[in-house]
């Protein structure tokens, strides 16, 4: 029995190396980030298909579900939890991810803190560093560049004159 589980264990092993012959860049560059791991990156690869089909970082933090649902009616507006409309495991493996993130990689850390002192419950934060991941992770697949945690955006706005 122990060497059919072992040849199991190969066989997911060289199946999951051949997906990853596909995206090398991505999964390298993804792994450049603090708290996301080879296997979490393998599965973000897959679960997306390289990144190929969204848009935004929104759309994907949509698809995966991470996003908060927000329910409005007249003047009423409640915000429920997350959607959870995505791949659970997938969900369930960033968020240990972001127990790692908030450790370890710096904008997700000062995430963390920021909402810890604002009130915010530990596991409202960390659904944020984990939308703060796929953010990371959207981004350094779009614009091929690794991993900077120090990292300022320029100001893509014309000055005003």
């Amino acid at each position: 029995m122990l060497v059919h589980l072992q040849q199991g264990i190969s066989e997911a092993i060289s199946e999951i190396e051949e997906l990853m012959q596909h995206f090398p860049d991505q999964l390298r560059r993804l792994t450049s980030i603090r708290g996301i791991s080879t296997t979490i990156a393998t599965a973000l690869l897959e679960v997306t298909g390289g990144f190929r089909q969204f848009h935004s970082a929104k759309a994907l933090a949509k698809y995966i579900g991470v996003v908060p649902v927000v329910y409005q009616s007249g003047k009423t507006q409640l915000t429920k939890g997350i959607c959870k409309t995505g791949d659970p495991q997938l969900r369930a493996l960033l968020y240990v991810a972001s127990w790692a993130a908030i450790r370890y990689n710096k904008p997700c850390q000062l995430l963390y803190q920021r909402l810890k002192a604002a009130g915010k419950a530990s596991k409202v934060a960390l659904m944020a560093v984990v939308n703060k991941l796929l953010r990371q992770a959207f981004a350094v697949v779009t614009y091929q560049q690794d991993f900077d945690p120090d990292y300022q955006p320029i100001s893509r706005t014309k000055p005003c004159f």
